[in-house]
C-alpha cells in the first residue's frame, strides 16, 4: 500500500478579514483626525491674527508721508489692542505705547529708529524722511500680533 495515496489535500483556514479592527487602530485613527483638525485650526488662527499686520505692511510700503505712516501704525495698533487704550494716543504718548508693546530687547532699537519723529510730526518745518517708516516697519514686524494684550 502506498502511504502517499492516503494523504489528503491540506486545508487552509479562512483568510483573516481586515474588519473589525482592533481597538488600538480606532484610537490611532481618532488621534490622527484630532491632530489634523488641531493643526489646521492653529494655522488658520495664525493667518487670521497676522492679516492686519500684512495689510499694514503693504500700506506702509506704498507711502512716504510721515502723517500717513503714523495713521497706519495707529490703525494696526487699534486692530490688536483695545480701542480705549490706543485711540487717544498721539505724539510722545503714542511713541511710549509703541515702545512698551515691543519686547524688552527690541525697545532700544525702535527708539533709535524713531528718534524724535513723533514730536516733530506736528511742527511746521516737519520733513519726511525714512527713519519713521523704518521704525514703523520694525514695530509692525516685532510687536504684532500682540502676545500679552492685557499687560500693556
Amino acid at each position: 500500500m502506498d502511504p502517499l495515496a492516503q494523504l489528503h489535500d491540506i486545508q487552509t483556514p479562512e483568510p483573516i478579514g481586515s474588519f473589525p479592527l482592533a481597538i488600538g487602530w480606532y484610537i490611532l485613527i481618532v488621534l490622527a483626525i484630532v491632530a489634523v483638525v488641531a493643526i489646521t485650526r492653529v494655522i488658520w488662527l495664525a493667518r487670521k491674527r497676522r492679516k492686519q499686520q500684512k495689510q499694514a505692511m503693504l500700506a506702509l510700503a506704498q507711502t512716504n508721508n510721515n502723517q500717513e505712516v503714523i495713521e497706519i501704525i495707529k490703525w494696526a495698533a487699534l486692530a490688536y489692542f483695545p480701542r480705549q487704550q490706543v485711540a487717544k494716543l498721539y505724539g510722545h504718548a503714542l511713541f511710549e505705547f509703541l515702545s512698551k508693546t515691543l519686547p524688552a530687547n527690541k525697545q532700544s532699537q525702535f527708539k533709535s529708529l524713531a528718534k524724535n519723529n513723533f514730536e516733530t510730526l506736528y511742527q511746521r518745518n516737519n520733513q519726511d524722511d525714512n527713519s519713521l517708516q523704518a521704525a514703523a516697519t520694525f514695530w509692525l514686524k516685532h510687536a504684532l500680533p500682540a502676545k500679552g494684550v492685557s499687560d500693556v
